[in-house]
Formats: structure tokens, sequence, C-alpha cells
């Protein structure tokens, strides 16, 4: 089968990229939203609880209004969500498809409050996630790690502190699964980020990596907050930043590289992008800017993919091999993984471009 996705892939992309000849490294990604429709209806099922017809209409085009109506598609889409297992039963379809694909890593976000939410333990939920992890991992050829998902409007500061807490806690006692904190949300309707940042000072203090989405729907401003008051290094979607010299600027100066997840800009109209060759990817490429491509929210987003992203941005702007590798290489040293990993994944793709496989 992979086989197959390689030959078609080639056939897409003609001279500039066989996609799935490059190892596969993802940094945004919500794990909720990976979960297919048929997944979803059984769990559903599972569950005793039906999915409204409704709730699956934006099936039909995969278009939102913004932000915040996709934001109510996903809470309604996901309430089938009921049981601490039924988030083995998620992570375990995503890590095994993305591997499949090609992909050797990737940090995917957790919410404990949609957990809780669903009456869940939140604590339990990520044991049931951290049990799928471990059956999916190859040493040598794959690896996962989860980020805590704080969201911006609903998470308090005081419950965002628990989470970070207990996240040190386990580093602590050398369970290392969990590698940093990714504040996200309704960014238009909560812009301030002042509030959570004891929260980052204390992650950053016991080793969490800092993380934030920003620019996606307001404007720089939002970019340079999140930089200078929550001390991130990586920024969610972060195109906002096009519009801003001092925004790209301290995006270059403070080694902060972008999450950019182009069909989720276009299906949410983020920043008001209305096709792919729109997107402020090309500007932010030719400024300098340090870049990872990422599905943000697979199953709502036209049921992208890693694979298919980076398809998109081949086709659509024309990069090269070296372009498209560049994305790797700056989504690995993004990455919160140890030294160790980093250097085991840059030599993974130096292989592959030593077996000369695009």
């Amino acid at each position: 089968m992979k086989k197959i996705v390689q030959i078609l892939s080639t056939l897409i992309l003609g001279s500039h990229l066989g996609a799935a000849s490059l190892p596969g490294v993802v940094l945004h990604e919500h794990l909720e939203a990976t979960a297919s429709v048929s997944t979803l209806r059984q769990i559903a099922t599972s569950n005793g609880v039906s999915i409204p017809d409704r709730a699956l209409d934006f099936q039909q085009n995969y278009e939102y209004k913004n932000l915040a109506d996709f934001l109510d598609t996903y809470y309604v889409v996901t309430s089938v969500i009921h049981k601490a297992e039924d988030y083995y039963t998620i992570t375990k379809a995503y890590l095994e498809k993305f591997k499949a694909e090609g992909g050797i890593y990737t940090e995917f976000m957790v919410c404990p409050f949609c957990a809780a939410c669903s009456g869940i333990d939140w604590k339990e939920m990520i044991v049931q996630v951290k049990k799928a992890m471990a059956e999916v991992e190859q040493p040598g050829r794959f690896y996962s790690r989860m980020l805590i998902n704080l969201l911006r409007g609903l998470d308090t500061p005081e419950k965002a502190a628990e989470y970070v807490e207990w996240a040190i806690e386990q580093r602590a006692s050398g369970d290392l699964s969990i590698v940093g904190i990714h504040l996200s949300g309704d960014e238009t309707a909560f812009p301030d980020v002042t509030p959570f940042i004891p929260v980052y000072q204390r992650a950053a203090q016991g080793g969490l990596g800092l993380a934030a989405h920003a620019g996606e729907t307001t404007d720089a401003q939002n970019v340079i907050d999140a930089i200078q008051k929550l001390g991130v290094t990586r920024i969610g979607h972060g195109i906002a930043a096009v519009n801003s010299k001092e925004a790209l600027n301290l995006i270059i100066e403070k080694n902060v590289s972008l999450e950019v997840c182009p069909t989720s800009n276009l299906c949410t109209h983020a920043q008001n992008v209305t096709s792919y060759v729109t997107h402020p990817l090309g500007a932010l490429v030719e400024a300098g800017v340090s870049i990872s491509i990422n599905a943000d929210d697979s199953i709502f987003f036209r049921e992208t993919t890693h694979l298919r992203e980076m398809e998109h941005v081949a086709n659509n702007f024309g990069y090269d091999y070296p372009q498209m590798r560049a994305f790797i290489a700056d989504g690995i040293t993004a990455s919160f993984a140890p030294v160790e990993l980093k250097q085991q994944m840059r030599a993974t793709l130096d292989g592959y471009i030593q077996k000369g496989s695009f």
C-alpha cells in the first residue's frame, strides 16, 4: 500500500517532489480531530449515542464561515467521545495511519478540558493515549509525543497550572511522553495571553516546550505577544506575521518556528485565505522564517493528512526538493524532542537523500 502511495505521489507531483519520499514530521495536530467519521460512528455506537446527520454537514464542502464556526462543529462532532478508552481508539488509529504514510515523528495536542467536558478523568485519558503510543512506537523508526492543549476562554489559568504541574511531575518520574504545552481556542474572542504568563514560566522551569496558536484569526500583535509574553519557540499558524515587519524580525531573531496549516487556513478563511496560491506561505518562506507543514484538524479540513499537505504545497508553490526537505528539517529542529532523537531524525532525513528517493 505504501508503495502505491509513493507511485501516485510521484505521478501527481511530477518533477517537483515525491512527497512520500520524505519522512513525515508533524508538530500541529489536535488529537480528537484526527478521528475518521467511521471511527467516530464506531465510538458513538459503543457509547450508545448517535451523531446527528446535521453534525456531519461539514463534509459537504469542508468550508466554515470562520474559526468560531469551525469550533462549534468540532465540539458537536467530538461530543460522542464518552470514555477514556475512546482516546485509545482515536490515538492508535491516528498513529498507525501517519506511520503508514511514512511518518517518523508527531507531536499532537491532547485536551484535558475536552475530556473533562465529556465526564472523563483527564489523567485517565492521557493514560489511554500513552497506551496507544507505546503500542505503535517503533524504536529507530517511529515516535510520538504529546502536548497539553490549553484553551483560551475555557481553561482558567488555575486549571492550566494544574495540568502543567502534573505534566512536570510525570517528567520528574521519568515519563517523557508529554513534551510541551500549546495554547489554542478562540483567539479573536480571547486575544490576551497575559493571564497565562505564570503557567508558561512554570512550564519552562519544568522542562516543557512552549507553543501557542497566534496570528491565525487576529493580527500580528498576537504573534508578538506570544513570543514576548509567553516565551514560545513555536507559533501555531502565525500567518498574520506576514503583514508585520516587526513580527517577522522578532520571529527570526528569536528563532521561532511557525506551524503552518494551509488547508486549515483555507477552510476557515483565516487571514482571508481563499486558495492555496494566495496563502502567505510563499512570503513567509521568502522572508526566511522557519516553517513546518501540518494538517491541524485532519478530519474537518477535507480529510487532509501531512502527506497531502506536502503535496498541496509542492503543487501550488512549485517548491523543489531542497525546499520541501527544509520544511521537514525545520520541523525536526523546532520539535520538543530530546537532542538524541532529533539527531536520529536528521540521520533518517539524510538517509532518504542518500537513497535518491524522489
